[in-house]
């Protein structure tokens, strides 16, 4: 990844994780727009945390709330608690469970890690940029062979809660070896939660898990 320390603290120096309390992520978004210097961007959000996507750069910018999450409708309100015991940095269980977990797995490089940046305080994770399956248009393809496969081998009950093509792809990440995909799809299954669509994707041609510190419902 190609990003500078100096400059992501610089951008962000007006950030304290109040900002989810004191005024919403619109705001918030509204703000870093006119962070001088700071590049064009897009951003998503869910119930763990703000990822901020800088459109022709190869990293991106993940703020975990801390704090409960309270389900209003198809909105999310966030309450911000200072850090105390409900409070939960779903970036920094990522890293636990790829210590715990994945290292020594075999799996290693089909999980991404982060770098950790202080700001004001606060933990800012930055992740390689890559390809999420639920929002892309161009994503790899899968030849009809190995989708065929997948969709014959119903001993894969693992592959359920994963897309087909993203199966797929796994197929032939391991050579087209059915055992090793049922064992790594097992492995997630096992293993992991929370794993939907927006949580997995592609770097080039190979299937990822960029997203895996579950959710605590």
């Amino acid at each position: 990844m190609n990003y500078n320390v100096n400059d992501i603290k610089k951008w962000l120096n007006f950030f304290n994780p109040e900002h989810f309390t004191d005024y919403d992520i619109d705001d918030f978004i509204d703000v870093l727009g006119r962070v001088k210097g700071f590049p064009e961007f897009n951003w998503e959000y869910g119930a763990t945390k703000l990822c901020i996507i800088p459109e022709f750069e190869d990293y991106v910018i993940k703020i975990p709330f801390d704090g409960e999450v309270d389900y209003q409708g198809e909105n999310f309100t966030y309450f911000y608690n200072g850090g105390g015991d409900e409070g939960w940095d779903y970036c920094a269980l990522e890293y636990e469970y790829f210590v715990d977990t994945v290292f020594g797995s075999g799996y290693e490089k089909f999980f991404l890690t982060t770098d950790c940046v202080i700001v004001n305080g606060w933990p800012v994770y930055i992740q390689e940029k890559v390809t999420v399956h639920k929002d892309s248009k161009v994503i790899p393809a899968p030849s009809k062979e190995s989708v065929a496969r997948v969709r014959k081998e119903s001993k894969m009950k693992c592959s359920v809660p994963f897309p087909t093509n993203w199966v797929a792809i796994a197929l032939e990440n391991f050579d087209n070896d059915i055992d090793a995909l049922d064992n790594f799809l097992s492995f997630l299954y096992e293993n992991f939660t929370d794993l939907h669509s927006g949580n997995i994707g592609y770097k080039g041609n190979q299937v990822i898990i960029l997203d895996y510190g579950g959710y605590n419902s």
